[in-house]
């Protein structure tokens, strides 16, 4: 991208944008979306939302048709409005390459979790995957990943701008 003019960036970035607000429109269409109840969890206010897929909606974009057969349970900060825990499960199997490249069995499931930290910014502090499926067709596949994160901290940076003789 060092090399497009500035147009050519404007337009790459509206069609960017475009993309992702299709695929969130897509998103809301296409989910079910339940608040469940108020859960407090480390000392936070959060709203526990379920989201399944609607049936007999036909998604619009790739990522729909992929989004639709993932289910689960998202906890949301009251406070802030920010996402602390994500829980997906596919509700069914899930083809990538029309089942050529890849199939992730039904009952795979991803967590993702975030905490504020020194109560100004939202951090990673765990993902957990656990897939099975096949890839090319041939190889089975079973794994369970599990991503820690620990030991934020804040850092300050001082700038200098010099400016330059023409």
């Amino acid at each position: 991208r060092a090399g497009w003019s500035e147009s050519k960036r404007k337009d790459e970035l509206a069609k960017e944008q475009r993309k992702d607000r299709e695929i969130m429109d897509d998103v809301f269409a296409l989910y079910d979306i339940q608040l469940v109840r108020r859960e407090v969890i480390d000392g936070k206010n959060m709203i526990l939302v379920t989201y399944k897929a609607r049936t007999g909606y036909k998604p619009k974009t790739d990522e729909g048709k992929i989004l639709q057969h993932i289910g689960g349970s998202a906890w949301i900060a009251e406070d802030d409005r920010q996402l602390a825990r994500l829980e997906a499960e596919s509700t069914d199997t899930i083809s990538v390459g029309a089942g050529l490249l890849a199939r992730v069995s039904k009952g795979s499931t991803f967590a993702f979790e975030r905490r504020k930290v020194n109560d100004e910014i939202w951090h990673p502090t765990r993902a957990e995957l656990l897939i099975s499926g096949r890839l090319l067709l041939i190889k089975g596949l079973r794994q369970r990943q599990i991503v820690e994160y620990s030991d934020h901290r804040k850092y300050t940076v001082d700038t200098v701008l010099k400016p330059v003789e023409p």
